[in-house]
């Protein structure tokens, strides 16, 4: 049985298998998310929307997960913040290719994401977030981003099916739902730069790699608009949370070789 809003389907197959058989506290979840497409919707719209949706069960699932551990249990984190911090903590990865399928007049994309949870990194890096206020606020405000582009997203989803194909309104909402799906990548980088930061020397790498990450997305070319290219559309802001990283590591790196 499905349920429909704005194209996106809530129904999502969910399933824990065990990563590894030798009996390491590792857990993978996967997810399923589905969009069906409308006649303002490209198959990369659909493709985004069905990853977007998928990533956001699989983290659901994923934080039910991590407030059943005994150690997070300890730390007296709220849901909501267990659920915030988890999102920063996790990688969400996509699992081979999108399917595509005929339903009724339109296409349906489904796609497919698996996300590790590692019990004991989860618990050693939710008792860092829990140390370093500044990591903590920083997720905040990346999770309560989230969720606003999430509900701009779907309004806009909503306005798009009613649009007329090609019209002044449809290109303004389509222009907006990129510039939304891209800054809802951008909070995602800020979200794991934040833990990074807060973990160990090893993490200050990685926040770097997600600052690459973000210089990459966006290039060096005159900066095209948010309908020719959506990553485009990614808030330049941020890149201060991994400034810091990178500023530390280039100094420790002036000091070994003085």
């Amino acid at each position: 049985m499905r349920h429909w809003a704005g194209g996106l389907s809530a129904l999502a197959v969910l399933a824990w298998l065990p990563a590894n058989p030798c009996g390491a506290a590792i857990e993978e979840v996967e997810a399923t998310g589905r969009y069906h497409l409308g006649d303002n919707d490209s198959k990369l719209d659909g493709h985004r929307l069905a990853l977007m949706e998928a990533k956001r069960n699989a983290l659901e699932k994923a934080g039910t997960y991590v407030e059943s551990i005994s150690e997070v249990k300890d730390f007296q984190l709220t849901r909501d913040e267990v659920r915030t911090y988890t999102a920063g903590i996790l990688e969400v990865t996509e699992e081979g290719e999108p399917k595509w399928q005929m339903v009724g007049s339109n296409l349906e994309v489904t796609v497919k994401v698996k996300v590790r949870v590692d019990k004991d990194d989860v618990a050693r890096r939710l008792a860092a977030i829990r140390e370093n206020k500044e990591a903590a606020a920083q997720l905040k405000e990346a999770g309560a981003k989230t969720k606003e582009n999430e509900r701009k997203i779907a309004d806009l989803n909503r306005q798009l099916k009613t649009a007329k194909k090609g019209s002044p309104k449809a290109k303004q909402a389509q222009e907006s739902r990129a510039k939304a799906l891209a800054d809802l990548d951008a909070s995602a980088l800020k979200a794991h730069a934040a833990v990074a930061r807060s973990y160990s020397e090893k993490g200050l790498a990685q926040a770097r790699a997600y600052l690459e990450r973000n210089v990459k997305i966006r290039g060096c070319a005159p900066a095209p608009s948010a309908a020719d290219n959506p990553a485009a559309a990614v808030d330049p802001a941020w890149l201060w949370l991994a400034a810091p990283a990178v500023a530390l590591m280039i100094g420790k790196s002036r000091s070994r070789r003085g």
